[in-house]
């Protein structure tokens, strides 16, 4: 028995357009994916401030957090609070892997830039 392969060429038309997002929901995610990280007490004392009530209160979620949004990739800016007994070096690595991670989960952008400043040192509250 001979079949018939016939191959069918389907066209699709995808719809014009580009998906894009503001640097205020970019700074936002990085807030969420720092909340967590051990030693970090605040940024600036903006968002995390905001969320975990420490450090200060501040009306503008995303102060200390910086954004460079492009189509593909986006470069962060930090200052941030510490802890007196962590090691600085180890809290950038955590931020690094905590904002790829999310930043990818999130929007499909790859952070190709991570600068952070460390503004001043505190003991827990």
């Amino acid at each position: 028995m001979v079949t018939e392969n016939k191959s069918v060429q389907a066209t699709e038309t995808a719809p014009k357009g580009e998906l894009t997002f503001n640097d205020k929901v970019i700074q936002k995610v990085v807030g969420y994916a720092i909340e967590n990280v051990s030693g970090l007490l605040g940024v600036d004392g903006g968002f995390m401030a905001n969320i975990k009530n420490k450090i200060v209160n501040s009306d503008n979620p995303v102060d200390g957090i910086e954004v460079e949004v492009g189509k593909e990739q986006v470069a962060v800016d930090l200052n941030i609070i510490m802890a007196f007994g962590h090691n600085a070096h180890d809290i950038y690595k955590e931020l690094t892997k905590v904002i790829t991670k999310q930043l990818t989960e999130t929007t499909s952008l790859e952070l190709v830039e991570l600068n952070v400043e460390v503004i001043d040192i505190q003991t827990k509250a």
